[in-house]
């Protein structure tokens, strides 16, 4: 369980878009019926996010759109890629990764609808996010800080 009393899930992240019960293309009612109502929900047409703790599901008008495992979601993908993991360690299972620009996230071979965001710890001068790491964006300045801090399985990427 989490501090807010949601269950920890631990379900494979399949880079073909699905995670356990969740598919990218899932209604709102499937996701409910899958994993109970959200810990919070947010809204901004036409979009929706539910969070459910490690897990936040996006809807874009009712539809599953991506869905992404935050800090502390137990699973990983097929790969073995997971919430946590050191760079260097998911570059020795994926390869390398690249910079996608126009979704602000890293990409790898092999991840159809997946992609990470990668993070590390603040140098001096440097402002962190949520008080703790720096987003690497276009090159990684320093792959043995760098972790991945989230895991997003998303519907508009293409193979």
């Amino acid at each position: 369980m989490t501090s807010s009393g949601q269950p920890r899930h631990d379900w494979i992240i399949e880079p073909t878009g699905r995670l356990g019960p969740i598919h990218l293309g899932s209604t709102r009612v499937a996701v409910v019926d899958a994993l109970g109502h959200p810990v919070r929900s947010r809204q901004s047409e036409p979009l929706e996010f539910l969070e459910y703790g490690d897990l936040t599901v996006m809807l874009n008008s009712g539809v599953v759109s991506m869905v992404v495992a935050n800090e502390g979601y137990r699973g990983a993908t097929s790969q073995g890629l997971r919430p946590g993991m050191a760079v260097l360690d998911a570059e020795r299972i994926v390869g390398s990764f690249w910079y996608d620009s126009a979704e602000s996230l890293w990409r790898f071979v092999g991840g159809e609808h997946l992609a990470v965001e990668i993070v590390r710890a603040p140098r001096e001068g440097e402002t962190p996010i949520d008080g703790e790491a720096v987003a690497e964006a276009y090159r990684l300045s320093d792959p043995r800080l760098a972790v991945i801090r989230r895991i997003y399985l998303v519907d508009s990427f293409a193979a």
